[in-house]
């Protein structure tokens, strides 16, 4: 039950960083950097999630 609640947050977090980057267009294209760093992080944070429901 925790997982699957925790799962839950992770995609809504994820969710709500798309919408902010959809609202602040401007913004993620003159920090097109911390964005390619930020996907990188939630494309690992993913497989370490994928990884935990094996175990």
């Amino acid at each position: 039950m925790y997982h699957i609640s925790s799962l839950f947050f992770f995609y809504f977090s994820q969710l709500k960083f798309a919408v902010f980057t959809i609202c602040n267009y401007k913004t993620f294209l003159s920090f097109k950097h911390f964005w390619f760093t930020s996907l990188f992080f939630i494309i690992i944070r993913n497989l370490y999630f994928l990884l935990s429901s094996f175990t």
